[in-house]
């Protein structure tokens, strides 16, 4: 993996992409590849172009995998690479992607790490794009391998044969990843390949890591480690519950509830008997992990073996309460506590929760790829992995919830690559989906977080991390996904922009994702920390432990106070659910009510939201060096209880904060 500040600092983040892996997007032209039309059978030399399935009009076509794959000319490109002295790419194995439970290998070994969207040409046509995970021999990198740096990756008139690209060396040189991306991305090689090769070729990016965000670059990491909720806390009008509410949505959306929308989130998942253990512990202490046990759809994905199975170099997330990497921890329940939070919202959708990330929140972006490729051909009418029927998705209400990130550009032009073309990869199978209707509710991150000044020494908020950032901009100069992607910030029990959260912008979005800890001390036995106050939501936790709050406490966990399965945890991953949750209402209000005002046809998702429910307007702080500020939307969001003797009616119940023990 690419290192950065290892040396100068311990407790910064590290791992941004693997060292000898790339992704190629390939697009191939209109009619290069015939669709599969509905019911099996390849249309016996047909040309697409005749075909209605790939015009403007009508469901996007499936088209066949094999073919496509074949069509990428991969041979010239890699007999172009080794003329200029690069090493040449290779199919990375089985064990290297993500695995569905009993998968097996494609019967074309060259089919590993390809996967295949339908996406749009300049004309609107429906044309195949393949994102495909190389890996190669980095340590054949040789000094006279053509490196280009970020200031001339982009500039280059001559022939791609011309002598001088061998002497383009510079920035990010040393690392194989940035010189082999960078030299491919170069706009005369990338010419070449298309034009005179006839290699389909879009660009070059890293193989990223992907981390869950609580907190944000570059692999991701959650804000702070989970605190046990105290046994004693209780809510006697939700018992089993501690319920969120949203309070000033109007009424008609208040009594929404999901119902024929399918919400499917992609974090990590516990190991199906940690669950088990779990519920046979909580009794009636935990009635919301009995509900997600019973209604969230739970895929246990084998992740790629360099990300899932221990080594010395698995990618980890994980800081401490003052803001430190130290490591990372273990925390398989970060997506089961995502799941908790939209069904808590919206308790009649359709919830998938799909394991993306490993036990430590982080990832790659190959796994997040298959995922989606998976998905969309489930949105298909011809669905390719059912036996060409209609995929079991098609033409239903999806949204895709992603608290997870990838590095921004300025960490990438600091180790040398250059961002003008990369992201091809990510962005690519996201318009796919959203081309079908898929809507993704993305964190903006948390890069804001100030605890640990070396891994924010300017003190500012960031603007939206991708994949949340594709809401504003594709790759290069290409449109973003706003009317799919809805960004995602976080707002403390107060309602003012949490001191960690990156600014959403204007497209998006804040609502109640807590905040850190500022208070703490010693336990009695003066081994572990303590928090002293809390402001972060109540969900779900399984685990036997608990990651310890500071480094320097005396172990890295300790054990589960006890059996009732709720923490508290807090971070723009949090707030996200809460926001694919309202999406969820709006989307079944306007299946209900097609001609409502309230949620209109013709107004976007986004819109729709800050329409119906964004009834404050906030200030997002420290943007820039300048420390300008920018308004922005927020939804309430508050988790509480409802107190008050049996005997008393509506109007005198007194509403009691479940941030602090509740004992009624």
């Amino acid at each position: 993996m690419n290192n950065m500040h290892m040396q100068m600092d311990p407790y910064t983040h590290n791992a941004f992409w693997l060292e000898d892996r790339i992704t190629i997007t390939f697009q191939l032209g209109h009619g290069v590849v015939p669709p599969i039309p509905p019911g099996g059978g390849m249309h016996d030399g047909v040309a697409a172009a005749d075909e209605g399935m790939t015009s403007r009009e009508g469901p996007p076509p499936t088209f066949d995998k094999t073919s496509a794959i074949s069509a990428l000319n991969v041979k010239d490109l890699n007999g172009f690479l080794d003329e200029k002295k690069f090493p040449m790419l290779h199919t990375i194995n089985f064990t290297d992607t993500l695995r569905a439970p009993g998968a097996v290998p494609p019967a074309d070994p060259q089919q590993v790490g390809k996967y295949l969207f339908t996406s749009r040409d300049d004309q609107g046509r429906y044309v195949p794009t393949v994102i495909c995970f190389f890996k190669f021999d980095s340590m054949g990198m040789t000094s006279s391998s053509a490196g280009s740096s970020s200031a001339v990756a982009s500039s280059g008139n001559g022939s791609a044969n011309d002598d001088h690209d061998n002497d383009d060396h510079g920035k990010g040189s040393g690392n194989p990843v940035p010189r082999l991306v960078n030299f491919i991305n170069r706009q005369d090689n990338l010419e070449y390949l298309r034009n005179q090769l006839k290699v389909p070729i879009v660009s070059a990016s890293p193989h990223w890591i992907t981390g869950g965000s609580p907190y944000a670059v570059p692999v991701g990491c959650p804000l702070s480690p989970p605190i046990p909720v105290p046994a004693e806390a209780r809510c006697s009008s939700s018992p089993g519950l501690f319920p969120i509410t949203l309070p000033e949505l109007p009424t008609d959306l208040e009594r929404m509830t999901g119902d024929g929308v399918h919400v499917i989130i992609l974090d990590t998942l516990p190991r199906q008997e940690d669950i088990k253990r779990a519920i046979e512990g909580v009794e009636d202490h935990n009635l919301l992990l009995l509900d997600v046990a019973n209604n969230v759809v739970m895929q246990h994905n084998h992740l790629p073996a360099g990300v899932d199975e221990p080594n010395p170099l698995q990618p980890k997330t994980g800081k401490d309460i003052k803001g430190r990497n130290g490591g990372g921890f273990r925390m398989a329940d970060h997506g089961l506590f995502i799941a908790g939070i939209v069904r808590d919202i919206a308790p009649d959708a359709h919830v998938e929760c799909i394991r993306a990330l490993n036990d430590f929140c982080a990832g790659d972006s190959n796994a997040f790829v298959k995922t989606l490729e998976n998905i969309g051909n489930r949105m298909l009418l011809v669905n390719p992995d059912d036996n060409n029927r209609p995929g079991d998705l098609y033409q239903k209400q999806v949204v895709i919830n992603l608290s997870l990130v990838v590095p921004p550009d300025d960490i990438l032009q600091a180790q040398g690559v250059n961002p003008d073309k990369i992201r091809q990869d990510l962005f690519h199978p996201l318009q796919s989906l959203a081309n079908l209707g898929a809507l993704f509710v993305a964190s903006a991150g948390n890069e804001g977080d100030t605890r640990y000044k070396p891994a924010n020494p300017k003190n500012l908020r960031p603007k939206a991390l991708y994949p949340a950032a594709f809401a504003y901009h594709g790759p290069g100069n290409s449109m973003g996904l706003g009317k799919s992607m809805i960004p995602v910030g976080a707002v403390d029990k107060h309602g003012t922009p949490a001191s960690y959260s990156c600014y959403p912008g204007d497209l998006g979005i804040a609502t109640y994702g807590g905040d850190v800890p500022k208070h703490f001390k010693k336990d009695e036995s003066g081994c572990f920390t303590e928090a002293e106050d809390f402001d972060a939501l109540i969900g779900i936790h399984t685990s036997l432990s608990y990651p310890a709050l500071l480094l320097e406490d005396c172990r890295p966990t300790y054990p589960t106070p006890n059996a009732h399965a709720w923490a508290y945890w807090s971070g723009t991953s949090f707030a996200t659910p809460i926001m694919s949750g309202i999406v969820a209402r709006i989307l079944q209000y306007r299946l209900e009510n097609p001609t409502s005002n309230l949620a209109p046809p013709n107004i976007s998702i986004p819109q729709a939201i800050t329409n119906a429910g964004a009834t404050h307007q906030i200030t997002w702080d420290r943007l820039d060096p300048g420390f300008t500020s920018e308004p922005g939307q927020m939804i309430l969001a508050v988790q509480q209880c409802v107190a008050g003797d049996d005997d008393d009616d509506d109007e005198k119940r007194e509403r009691v904060n479940i941030h602090v023990t509740i004992n009624e």
